[in-house]
Order: C-alpha cells, then sequence, then structure tokens
C-alpha cells in the first residue's frame, strides 16, 4: 500500500523517511507540491519569459531525484524561464555537490547575501530580473 506520510521532526517516524538532521522528509508530498511548479507557465503578454522561484535548492530538498533532475532541465532551457532561487551555502565546510554544480553552471549567478549586502543585492537582483523577463523598471517597486 501507499507509505505513512512523514509529517513531525520526531522520534519514531517511518522508517522509509529520508531525514536530514532532526527533521523527516516526505519525499512523495514534496514531489507532489514542488514538481508541478517546477514546470513553467507560458510567459505573459507583457513578458517574454516567466519567472520560476525556488524558494531554496537545499540538503531537505535534494532528497528528491525528481527535483533535483526538474532544476536541472530549467537550467537546459534558457529560453523557457528565468529562474531565480536559493541554494543552500556549506555548512562548517560540508559542501552540497548538487548546489555547487548549480552555481558553477553558466547561466547562475551567485550573490552572496549578507546584513550589510541585502539591500543592495536585493535592489541589482530586482533590475536584473525585470531585464530578464523584457519588463521595464517603471511602476515596480
Amino acid at each position: 500500500g501507499t507509505p505513512e506520510p512523514c509529517r513531525y521532526p520526531q522520534a519514531g517516524l517511518p522508517a522509509h523517511c529520508p531525514r536530514t538532521g532532526a527533521y523527516a522528509v516526505d519525499v512523495a508530498a514534496f514531489e507532489a507540491l514542488a514538481l508541478p511548479a517546477l514546470s513553467p507557465p507560458p510567459p505573459s503578454a507583457a513578458a517574454r519569459r516567466s519567472v520560476v522561484v525556488i524558494d531554496e535548492v537545499g540538503r531537505m530538498e535534494l532528497h528528491s531525484a525528481a527535483f533535483q533532475a526538474a532544476v536541472t532541465r530549467l537550467l537546459a532551457s534558457p529560453a523557457e524561464a528565468v529562474v531565480f532561487g536559493a541554494l543552500t551555502a556549506p555548512i562548517y565546510g560540508h559542501r552540497v555537490p548538487f548546489c555547487d554544480a548549480i552555481a558553477a553552471h553558466g547561466r547562475v549567478s551567485v550573490d552572496r547575501i549578507t546584513q550589510k549586502t541585502r539591500d543592495a543585492v536585493r535592489e541589482a537582483l530586482q533590475r536584473r530580473l525585470l531585464r530578464e523577463v523584457g519588463l521595464r523598471e517603471e511602476g515596480y517597486a
């Protein structure tokens, strides 16, 4: 039958749920939500390309091979969509190879955000995003 969903970061979760630290990942539920969102809609009449926002490519998300494949497909089709997202940072020297591969991709620009740089980075990213989709800055805050 269908495996029991993984819901809580507690001991005693079903054994089939992969773990990241104290958290269990319900890969099937994640994929049901995330994978359709990684298929970009057609561009609007005002924009020449659509935008796909990936909140994070992190350790928990990487339990899904289908998610990794979907992200890889998006990066391979520049005409389809502008991909905007966040990558997990190395923690204590522990690299995340898939995130390193994304960061090294020719279509990817990595902006490190700190408390001191966040406003300037936000403004630069906003300008770049509007330019990439073919919109002008007037009227967009």
